[in-house]
């Protein structure tokens, strides 16, 4: 009799352990699938790291640096995507002329290897002795900080020394120096409209 009590007793202990066991292992199932699922969507769409008055520079292979860009506000994701508020572009290379570039914001899809300036984009690049300054505005533009180079096809206005000229489109070369703008380019001289002025 008491031998076929001890062993309900047991069986009892035996089952309710079992059932703490199962219940906690639903429970920590339970917790770990949903924490598995919030650092997914935390990856997806929180930002690495959200700075203010960033400077980030580029350096040629000889670790020299070489370009130079600004951002009021900044913030990136882990998948490349990085946005700007206030963005700006600077080259600075003593030996070559001084070329500069801002808008109301920027974006990049790919870690920064090309940037999306949108607003207000004013290009300015200082004279050499060969080139007057110039100063180019336009809607928006790609800048590669990497390559040297810039592009838009929006609408641009650029002034160079006393000419004046407006197009659709632009290629920037900031190493060979040279602007091209692709289509409907009108050209104005300013000395030549101050002298037909003064011989009216």
């Amino acid at each position: 009799m008491i031998k076929a009590s001890v062993q309900e007793r047991f069986l009892s202990i035996l089952g309710v352990t079992l059932l703490s066991v199962l219940a906690g292992a639903s429970y920590y199932s339970a917790l770990k699938a949903e924490a598995d699922f919030l650092h997914t969507d935390t990856n997806s769409e929180s930002p690495n790291f959200v700075a203010t008055n960033l400077v980030v520079t580029s350096f040629e292979t000889d670790g020299t640096a070489k370009t130079r860009t600004f951002a009021e506000q900044a913030i990136s994701y882990e998948d490349g995507r990085m946005f700007g508020t206030m963005p700006r572009y600077v080259t600075i290379n003593p030996a070559a002329p001084q070329t500069r570039a801002r808008a109301d914001k920027g974006t990049s899809k790919d870690g920064g290897e090309s940037v999306f300036f949108e607003g207000n984009v004013v290009v300015t690049r200082e004279a050499d002795a060969e080139r007057a300054a110039m100063r180019m505005t336009t809607p928006n533009a790609w800048v590669y900080p990497d390559e040297d180079r810039m592009r838009t096809e929006a609408p641009v206005r650029m002034t160079q020394g006393n000419d004046l000229t407006t197009g659709i489109g632009m290629k920037l070369d900031i190493v060979e120096r040279t602007v091209q703008i692709l289509k409907d380019v009108h050209t104005v001289s300013q000395s030549v409209v101050k002298n037909k002025e003064v011989q009216e």
